[in-house]
C-alpha cells in the first residue's frame, strides 16, 4: 500500500498516525509550507532516515484570495500525487487542509482521498465561515461544503465531529471515529528524572492544554482565583507551552498571572510528549477548559497515569465522559466543584473497560488499517466490474 499524508509532522498526533503505517507502507509526506519552514534540516532528515518517509514536499495553502498561487500549486501538488503515484491520499485537519479536495478531478488520479478532523476545524473554524455572514465567508463555507463531498471517507476523532460535518456541511459519504489513542507502552516507562526540578516532592495541579484561545486559558485562571485559600496555598499551578503558543495571548496569560494572589504559578515551555507523561504522573490533578474539544489525547494520557481530569460540559465520548470529572457549568464555581473532589482520589482504569479499548493507539491504528484496506477493496472491484462489462 503507498500512503501519501497532508499533515503537520510537528503536530505528536499527527507524527505518532503517519509514523504507524510508514513503518510498514511506501509513504511520502506534504507539509503545509508554514510548518515545513518550521522544520529544521534535522528533522527533514529525521522523516526520511529514522521514520519511513520517501518523499517530503511542502505545498502554500489553498488560498481563496490569491487564485494565481493556488493554481501554481494545483500544478505541484498534481505533481508530487504523479510522482508517488499513491493508494490512498490522507489529508489531516480539514482546515485549510481540505480545500484541495475541490481539484482532486485534477491531481488525484486514482487514489482514494481520506480525511481526517480533530475537533477544532470542524466544531468551530470551518462553522465560524457561515456566522461570518459576508459573501467571502459563505464562499468559503460554500467551498468546505464542496470538498468534504469529495472524499472517500471521513475519519473523525470523536462522534460530534461526524454530526458536525453532517449537520454544517452535508457530508453524506462513509464515516468513522477512530480515536487518536495512546500509546500505552512508552507511557508506562518512568523517567523521573525528567520531572522538573522545582516540582520534585511537589503538589500541583496541572493545566496541560496549548496556549490559544479555542483552550481558554482565561477560564482556567478564573477557577483559580475562585479555589478556597487552603488549596492555593497548598498546590503549585502548572501550565505549559510557553514559548510556543499565540504571543499575544501567552502575553496576556502571563499577565494575568501575576495578578492573582496568593498562588504559586509554574509556566513551562512546550514539553515533549515524555516529560508531560511524568506531569501527569506527579500531578495531584489535572485540568482543563477548553471551549471546543474532540476526544483529547491529554485527558487520555493522564487517566491512563493515574490522575483524575476535571473538564468542561463538552460533548464527549461516552466511554471517556464518564472516566472525568466533568463541571455542570463553565462557571468557575462548578470547576472548583469538581476539583475539591478530585484531589484526594486517583483514577482506576480496568483493561478490559470501554475507556481502554477507546484510549489504545494501536486499536485504533489497526481499525483505520482496515478502514485503507477496504477502500482499496471497492476500488479493485469497481474495476474488475468495469473489466468485465
Amino acid at each position: 500500500m503507498r500512503i501519501l499524508f497532508l499533515a503537520n509532522p510537528l503536530d505528536v498526533h499527527d507524527f505518532k498516525w503517519m509514523t504507524y503505517f510508514s513503518s510498514g507502507h511506501d509513504s511520502a509526506l506534504i507539509v503545509r509550507q508554514e510548518h515545513f519552514q518550521k522544520m529544521s534540516s534535522g528533522q527533514k532528515d529525521q522523516f526520511i532516515r529514522d521514520d519511513g518517509i520517501q518523499a517530503l514536499w511542502s505545498l502554500r495553502d489553498f488560498s481563496v484570495a490569491r487564485p494565481w498561487r493556488t493554481l501554481k500549486e494545483m500544478f505541484r501538488l498534481r505533481g508530487y500525487i504523479k510522482d508517488f503515484s499513491p493508494d490512498i491520499i490522507h489529508v489531516y485537519f480539514a482546515e485549510p487542509n481540505a480545500l484541495w479536495a475541490l481539484v482532486r478531478s485534477f491531481v488525484g488520479g486514482r487514489s482514494k482521498w481520506v480525511l481526517t478532523t480533530r475537533g477544532t476545524d470542524i466544531l468551530l473554524t470551518i462553522p465560524k465561515f457561515r456566522q461570518r455572514n459576508d459573501r467571502l465567508g459563505r464562499l468559503i463555507h460554500w467551498l468546505y461544503r464542496r470538498a468534504f463531498a469529495r472524499f472517500d471517507m471521513l475519519v473523525a476523532t470523536s462522534q460530534a465531529q461526524i454530526l458536525s460535518a453532517q449537520r454544517e456541511l452535508g457530508y453524506s459519504g462513509i464515516t468513522s471515529v477512530v480515536r487518536t489513542g495512546v500509546d500505552f507502552e512508552s507511557l508506562s516507562i518512568s523517567r523521573p528524572d525528567l520531572l522538573p526540578a522545582s516540582l520534585e516532592n511537589r503538589r500541583f495541579i496541572f493545566f496541560p492544554r496549548l496556549m490559544a484561545p479555542v483552550y481558554d486559558q482565561e477560564l482556567s485562571l478564573d477557577v483559580i482565583e475562585a479555589l478556597p485559600e487552603q488549596i492555593k496555598s497548598e498546590y503549585i499551578m502548572v501550565f505549559v507551552d510557553r514559548d510556543q503558543g499565540h504571543p499575544d495571548y501567552v502575553q496576556m496569560i502571563q499577565s494575568r498571572m501575576q495578578q492573582i494572589q496568593g498562588v504559586r504559578f509554574e509556566f513551562l515551555d512546550r514539553l515533549s510528549p515524555e516529560e508531560v507523561w511524568e506531569l501527569y504522573k506527579a500531578a495531584a490533578l489535572t485540568v482543563m477548559t477548553p471551549r471546543s474539544d474532540g476526544t483529547p489525547v491529554s485527558a487520555m494520557e493522564s487517566l491512563m497515569c493515574g490522575t483524575l481530569v476535571v473538564a468542561p460540559p463538552l460533548d464527549y465520548d461516552p466511554e471517556l465522559a464518564k472516566e472525568l470529572l466533568v463541571a455542570c457549568s463553565r462557571q468557575p464555581g462548578d470547576f472548583v466543584a469538581q476539583i475539591q473532589l478530585g484531589l484526594n482520589r486517583k483514577a482506576q482504569i480496568k483493561p478490559d473497560s470501554a475507556f481502554f479499548c477507546l484510549a489504545s493507539r494501536n486499536a485504533q491504528m489497526s481499525k483505520l488499517a482496515r478502514h485503507y484496506e477496504s477502500l482499496l477493496a471497492c476500488s479493485e472491484r469497481s474495476s474488475s466490474a468495469i473489466l468485465s462489462s
